[in-house]
Formats: structure tokens, sequence, C-alpha cells
């Protein structure tokens, strides 16, 4: 009886690079470096999912995956075929993969979304353990996965934010932001939030700079340590620019920056 456990599980598993993929045409093929860190065989494989991350109830990011049909959803999965799509990797090898992208003829001009997951699992771990009562063994296979979005451009697409609220609640030496955030345009999001708070003198007390990427409508957590703040009052100001350090140029959609301030005060 094999259980399969997914990424939650703590175990060693391979490296992907790059971390994010862009495409646009002409060109039809996208490649990943799936490599081996460990001393110990690697079974790997590719699969295509479609989904974006959410915020959870916890407050934290979450993936969230959808199921086909994708109504109404930018949806590339079907496009997406990988070579090889499975493979081994011995100790400290890598692999090449290549990611074949066929778009439909006559599609809607945008950007359309998919996530690329490569799983994999150590050959020869295989973790025996007695089931209660002692009558049946079981062979824990742990499986890892890291997931990598792919996003392909097809015709003339544009980005951008429309901040739509901002709320800021200290507690236990922390600043907790929820930022309402509106997706404009054809495309995600990708770019930096830059998070500011000024004393009433105009002087900077906290910088911050985070990258982003936004696929749909959200409230966007985000946390300041204040511990070394002096109670007072401030002025909170949140700008969202389209530049992101590692993306190419090439890929960045331009937009005008846009921003959120409120005055606050820090017990």
């Amino acid at each position: 009886m094999s259980i399969l456990l997914g990424s939650t599980v703590a175990v060693a598993g391979v490296e992907v690079y790059p971390l994010y993929l862009f495409l646009k045409p002409p060109s039809r093929t996208v490649s990943v470096s799936v490599t081996n860190p460990t001393e110990k065989r690697q079974e790997a494989w590719v699969e295509f999912k479609y989904g974006y991350p959410v915020v959870g109830d916890s407050g934290k990011f979450a993936m969230q995956y959808l199921d086909s049909p994708y109504v109404n959803e930018p949806s590339a999965v079907s496009w997406l075929r990988a070579f090889p799509q499975r493979f081994v990797l011995g100790p400290r090898e890598s692999q090449v993969v290549r990611i074949m992208v066929s778009p439909p003829i006559g599609i809607a001009p945008g950007e359309y979304w998919a996530r690329v997951v490569v799983s994999s699992f150590d050959r020869e771990l295989k973790t025996s353990t007695t089931a209660p009562g002692g009558s049946m063994q079981m062979h824990l296979q742990y499986i890892s996965q890291i997931d990598i979005p792919l996003h392909c451009r097809i015709g003339h697409v544009t980005t951008g934010l429309t901040v739509t609220r901002m709320t800021a609640t200290a507690s236990a030496g922390k600043l907790n932001l929820g930022v309402g955030l509106t997706r404009v345009g054809n495309a995600s999001f990708w770019g930096t939030m830059s998070i500011t708070l000024k004393n009433r003198d105009g002087q900077i007390v906290k910088n911050e700079d985070r990258p982003i990427a936004i696929y749909k409508d959200i409230v966007y957590p985000y946390s300041i340590d204040i511990s070394g703040v002096p109670p007072g009052s401030y002025t909170l100001e949140a700008m969202f620019t389209t530049h992101r350090p590692g993306v190419a140029s090439g890929y960045e959609l331009k937009a005008d920056p846009v921003k959120i301030s409120q005055e606050l005060t820090i017990p």
C-alpha cells in the first residue's frame, strides 16, 4: 500500500530554475532546468495545472487550483506539453525540460496562465510502517512538489492596478496591513509593492519593498515589524510599480504607478 504525501512534507526533492516563465509569439517553447541536489536517485515528472495564489482563512497565501473545464478563465493548460515528461536523475544530475506551447488559432489577445508542477521522490527511500494491530505493513512514499507559473502572452497585453482600500492594525509589535487591489487589463500584474511609514515630521521610519504578482482581485496581506517604532501619529503609504527585480525588461508590462496613503496612530 502506498500513501502519497504532498509538498507540505519536509523532505529533499529536486530544484527547478527559473522560478517563473514568460512566453510570447513567435516563440513556442520555454525550458526549465530540473536538478537533483541530493546523493540519491530522484524520479521526477512534470504536470500542468491551472491556478493562482489566494489568501486563505489564516490570512496567508495558498495556491488555489481549479479543475477543468476552466470556464471564463485564461487557462493555457491544454496547450502545453513537456519533453521529457518523466525522468530519473542520478545524484547531482540535471535535466532540461522543454515545454511546447501550441495556442489555438484565433484566440483572443491576452495573457494565459498555467502552473508547471514538478513532482519528485527518492527512488531509494521506502519507509515501512506497521499498521495498528500489526496485520499489515504500509510503505510510505514521500513526494515533494515545486510549482512555478507560466504566462503565455498573445497579441496586445496590458496590466495595471486599482487600489481600493487599505487597513492597518497594530498588534504585538506588528503593523498588519490589508490592501485591496483590483487588477485591470488582460494580463497579470508583476511588480513591486513599496511600503513607507513616515512620522509627523515627514521622516521615513520604515521602508520595505516586496515583489508581488497579482492575478485576481485580492486584499493583499502584509506585516511590518514596528517593535522599535515609538508610539505616535504616522503616515502610511503603499505604492505599486511594474518594475520587479529578476523579471527581464522585455517581459515587464509598463503601467502607471499607483499609491494609497492614510494617517494612523501607533499606540
